[in-house]
């Protein structure tokens, strides 16, 4: 339906640079898009030094592609997810609490292990600027 309106496919991938996490990596990085190109840059360039990392970007983040982003993270020992919006009250910014749950759901219907760590981490707030430095 939307290929009608928009002259695109409507089978897009929902995740974004999942070929750096299929090759097992221990740690990851998942950010929305305001970093994608200092995070890929890093990513690449830690790579190069025998870093065990991987990156992976949402393009859409509402609704959440939960089952997708459990299935691409679960093999993981930590994944550590970068928001660029606080929510206050909360224990982290918005995607880190989606995905909390989207892994709570995926374990309590008995479908992944308890083996992934989830870290949030907020950047860029107040229009601070992101450099890859503190990644």
């Amino acid at each position: 339906m939307c290929s009608s309106i928009t002259g695109q496919s409507d089978d897009f991938n929902l995740l974004v640079y999942p070929s750096l996490l299929l090759q097992g990596p221990p740690g990851s990085l998942n950010t929305g898009s305001c970093g994608r190109y200092v995070l890929k840059s890093t990513v690449d360039k830690l790579r190069e030094e025998g870093l065990l990392v991987g990156l992976l970007r949402l393009r859409v983040f509402r609704p959440l592609p939960a089952d997708e982003l459990v299935n691409a993270l679960q093999h993981l020992k930590v994944v550590g997810v970068l928001d660029r919006a606080a929510c206050p009250g909360s224990r982290g910014g918005p995607l880190f609490t989606d995905l909390k749950a989207a892994f709570y759901d995926a374990f309590s219907q008995g479908k992944v292990k308890p083996q992934t760590k989830i870290v949030s981490f907020l950047y860029g707030l107040g229009g601070r600027e992101f450099r890859p430095d503190p990644v």
